[in-house]
């Protein structure tokens, strides 16, 4: 009867649903290892959730990509519909397999909510290709090996990437040259527990839109060099990072960038003058209330952005020049720096105490003697 047929083909649905599950170019059969999956997600090919021990995960057994069955490591390419591989939610896992990425194509590697994750191993990627690196939530998470992105390429002709993203780790530092060679759309240090932008950390990195740092909240300075050699033509911004007090001397020597944003660094008080820095459009210094030294000459600087709150006051840019009109009480105006010339008098004070005991009840008489050389 039509209603047997009906049922005897709903039936026959339901068994292939249970045997085979196709998504995105792959085939997720009933023998696929359950730790590492195939997905259906809008963006998701592979997702490693359930790993229940300190080792790295395999990759998924029994799935077929480009009809080839029983590949250790899948092959992506971005050009086909998802492509994105995400290692997350690990309550034990604490280190990754070295080569875990080897010969992988994808369009994003997200490694996040990993809250045991300790490492990440020098040869984690080796001829990986991807347009977006996540590296998210892994609160234990303190350094990272120098040359970890030395086996990382992207997957676009130009062998530009999109996007780096270092979000709620636990990275405390960064090591110099990390980036070298590498060309990257935006990169990305959110609310990380890093310390200072060390000399070198972005050597030899070449960034096409932005190199955006937000809410770190123990940055305190940014060092000499930090910057040397790298190549910004979008802008640089740190933002609203708490503990920043020092953006030193040619810190972004030699840098032509758009926009230099450094709003919201309630304490930041130095702005070093670095040699050969051009900013094309403005440096941002909004709710920076505590500053007292902005840029000097050697660096060019079209405009700035200021609510005029600070120390520092009555500012504006002649010839690419910031020149300010007067400081806070208390303070005196030297070129683009407030001082406290009580404390930094060119004099040089030797004080000499001299101390003699009375007989009277008044007790001890002491003389002070000062000398001003």
């Amino acid at each position: 009867s039509y209603k047997m047929l009906l049922f005897l083909f709903l039936l026959s649905c339901m068994h292939q649903i249970e045997a085979t599950c196709r998504v995105k170019g792959w085939e997720r059969k009933t023998a696929c290892h359950q730790v590492c999956t195939c997905v259906t997600n809008t963006q998701s090919d592979i997702h490693c959730d359930r790993i229940d021990s300190a080792e790295s995960p395999n990759w998924p057994t029994g799935c077929v990509f480009s009809e080839l069955e029983g590949l250790e490591s899948p092959k992506f390419h971005h050009s086909s519909p998802g492509g994105e591989i995400r290692i997350t939610g690990n309550l034990q896992l604490k280190t990754l397999r070295g080569k875990l990425f080897q010969n992988i194509e994808s369009e994003h590697i997200k490694i996040e909510n990993n809250p045991m994750l300790q490492e990440l191993p020098r040869e984690l990627f080796v001829n990986t290709e991807t347009l977006h690196l996540s590296i998210n939530n892994n609160q234990r998470l303190r350094t990272l090996p120098s040359d970890l992105f030395s086996g990382l390429k992207s997957s676009y002709p130009e062998k530009i990437m999109d996007i780096i993203r270092f979000q709620n780790n636990g990275l405390t530092s960064v090591p110099p040259g990390i980036f070298k060679g590498h060309h990257i759309k935006l990169l990305y240090f959110v609310n990380n527990q890093i310390t200072a932008f060390k000399k070198g950390m972005f050597t030899g990195i070449r960034i096409y839109n932005g190199l955006l740092t937000r809410n770190e909240p123990k940055l305190q300075v940014v060092e000499e060099g930090a910057y040397d050699g790298a190549y910004i033509r979008g802008s640089i911004q740190i933002i609203n990072s708490k503990s920043l007090h020092t953006i030193q001397n040619n810190a972004f020597k030699g840098l032509d960038v758009y926009v230099l944003d450094l709003q919201g660094n309630k304490n930041l008080k130095t702005i070093g003058t670095s040699a050969g820095m051009q900013v094309k459009e403005h440096l941002n210094i909004m709710g920076c209330t505590s500053l007292t030294t902005l840029p000097g000459a050697a660096s060019r600087i079209k405009s700035i952005k200021y609510n005029n709150d600070g120390a520092i006051k009555d500012c504006g840019v002649t010839n690419f020049v910031i020149k300010c009109l007067k400081c806070d009480s208390g303070l005196t105006l030297q070129g683009s720096t407030c001082l406290n010339l009580s404390t930094t008098s060119t004099k040089t004070t030797i004080t000499t105490t001299n101390t003699k005991t009375a007989t009277s009840i008044t007790g001890t008489t002491t003389t002070k003697t000062t000398t001003t050389i």
